[in-house]
Order: structure tokens, then sequence, then C-alpha cells
């Protein structure tokens, strides 16, 4: 690989984990509720690193949290959030490429979380 190439290679990889983060941001920064609050936080747990993304509004219903990745699920129900339901799909696809896992968790009434592992060098 010549360094050009490698060069090229993290330019592309920043440019997906900008992409990444912003995706996750900005679900929050839409749905967020009057608590408002959104916390992110990063530690090293083994040989992974995590980090979360994590409001405090009114959370997700499990039969709406488990398609939150589907490509153009919006949750049914609200057409006036701006977006076209590809965020999630396409950070969970480009955190994949970048050998991480993406998933979400919710609680109704007590918020919701993004997590992202990748590894630790």
């Amino acid at each position: 690989m010549t360094l050009a190439d490698a060069s090229k290679s993290i330019s592309q990889t920043a440019n997906a984990f900008l992409f990444v983060q912003v995706a996750c941001l900005s679900i929050f920064f839409r749905g967020a509720s009057s608590k408002g609050d959104i916390q992110v936080t990063a530690q090293k747990q083994g040989k992974q690193v995590e980090i979360r993304v994590q409001d405090f509004g009114e959370g997700i219903p499990p039969e709406k949290l488990e398609h939150v990745f589907d490509r153009f699920y919006r949750g049914g129900d609200d057409s006036t959030i701006p977006g076209f339901g590809l965020g999630l799909p396409i950070a969970k696809t480009l955190v994949a490429g970048m050998d991480g896992e993406i998933k979400m968790e919710s609680e109704v009434g007590k918020g919701s979380a993004v997590i992202l592992y990748f590894k630790a060098e």
C-alpha cells in the first residue's frame, strides 16, 4: 500500500465515522423531548471501545425498536420529523465496514441509547 492509498483509506474511515456520529446525534436532536439532555460517553471495555449516545426522553416501544435499523423505517406515526429513515441503516453498514457493531437500547419513559463498539488497539 502506498502512502497515498493509506491516506485515502484513513480519510474514508474518518468520513464514515463522522457520518455515524452525526446520524446518531441527529436521531436524538430531532426527537429530543422537554428533558432535552443528551449524554455522549466513551470508555474502553476490555479489547473494545464503547461509545454511547443517550437521551432521557420518551423512549421507543419494543415493537418499534426492533425496526430502527430497517431502511426507510421512521416509526410509522410521525410525518413531521424530517428524514427518510436511512440514517441508522447507513450508520450500521458503515460501522460494520469499520469492523464494529452498533445497537440501540430503549425503555419507554426513560430514554434511548445508541451504542457503538469498536476494537481497541
